[in-house]
């Protein structure tokens, strides 16, 4: 074990880290060691090591990535304009009018924005060209890289994407796409564990799942799922519903016949609110006749409906996502990385009148 005693600790330490990289010990757009093992390796604290990074990310010597780790910078890069293409539709080309859309793609041009402030040239690729690999080799032609949103394109449909010879970046999805690429996507666990840990099955009747066949509801369906069989919910009691494009009122119908104390989960705001309107109108009360759990997409983007927060929601921020999917691609090339990774985006958990359930927390 190497003791440092001399200098203040952390000039030392980022002294050492800054011989590592100056000997080629650790190559641009590698990472380097984590904190802790810093720490370990020079008899310091972690916080010592942390004011060290910090010095010399402010000296451009490294780059933090969230959830990634630190990495070395190549400075060589660090001043030439990036071309970056982003498959990523414009509001003002999008004829789309619903309110819980455009909001959305309102958060996928939070990545572009960044783009520009950070001095990238921006170059829109319509989506329907990811699909087209011969077509898509000439768009990219003079990237530096490629923004992708899965709200634009259809990845799991693009069997050639692998072959792009530019870094990628895909976000505003929620599976793992089986790709070389790095992944934005949100970890729904970590909300929706906070939400059924404090649930007792034994308060409700029935759980009902309400999903659309949809990979990103999918994906919500099976998260809910696996959460309510780790609070003690047995399947007896567990009913998927799949309810069809503009069938949500229906939906909720139905589920307005069932015993009354439902657990009704459902997978976007696009089914949460015909469903409690549908129940509403059937004389049920939230808190009363059922209590919901909605995965909602607008709640983030302090957007409520309805007259007040009747529902419990989970959602994580998009603009985060989408601004960190933009950071990542710019790090990816100016470190010349020749790997990629996945960032979980953590959910997080909206309180509603479900307060009745929560009030000792």
């Amino acid at each position: 074990m190497i003791t440092l005693k001399r200098k203040v600790q952390y000039v030392e330490v980022a002294d050492k880290i800054r011989n590592w990289i100056k000997s080629g010990r650790c190559k641009p757009g590698t990472p380097i060691m984590s904190c802790r093992d810093i720490a370990r390796n020079y008899d310091v604290s972690v916080k010592t090591v942390r004011n060290a990074v910090k010095l010399l990310v402010d000296e451009n010597l490294l780059s933090p990535v969230q959830g990634g780790g630190t990495f070395v910078c190549d400075n060589s890069e660090s001043k030439r304009q990036l071309n970056i293409g982003c498959a990523i539709s414009s509001l003002s080309h999008h004829s789309d009018s619903i309110e819980y859309s455009q909001r959305l793609r309102q958060s996928t041009l939070a990545a572009v924005d960044y783009l520009m402030s950070s001095k990238c040239s921006v170059r829109y690729i319509p989506g329907i060209v990811i699909n087209n690999y011969s077509e898509l080799q000439e768009y990219i032609n003079g990237l530096d890289g490629l923004l992708i949103s899965v709200l634009d394109v259809n990845v799991s449909g693009c069997v050639d994407l692998h072959k792009l010879p530019i870094p990628v970046v895909i976000f505003m999805g929620e599976n793992e796409f089986n790709l070389p690429f790095s992944q934005v996507v949100p970890d729904h666990f970590s909300a929706m564990r906070k939400a059924f840990s404090r649930l007792n099955p034994e308060d409700f009747s029935r759980l009902v799942i309400v999903y659309n066949n949809y990979p990103n509801h999918i994906a919500r369906r099976d998260a809910f799922a696996a959460c309510a069989r780790e609070a003690g919910f047995d399947e007896i009691q567990m009913d998927f519903h799949e309810s069809q494009e503009g069938e949500a009122y229906n939906s909720g119908l139905k589920i307005a016949d069932m015993p009354p104390r439902t657990l009704i989960c459902t997978t976007s705001a696009m089914l949460t609110i015909p469903i409690y309107n549908a129940l509403g109108d059937h004389g049920m009360n939230i808190g009363r006749d059922f209590d919901m759990i909605s995965y909602d997409s607008l709640e983030s983007m302090q957007t409520r409906y309805g007259s007040s927060a009747a529902i419990t929601a989970i959602d994580y921020s998009h603009d985060k996502a989408s601004k960190l999917a933009a950071e990542l691609l710019i790090k990816e090339i100016r470190g010349k990385r020749d790997f990629h990774q996945v960032i979980k985006m953590p959910t997080e958990l909206y309180p509603g009148k479900l307060e009745h359930v929560y009030d000792n927390q």
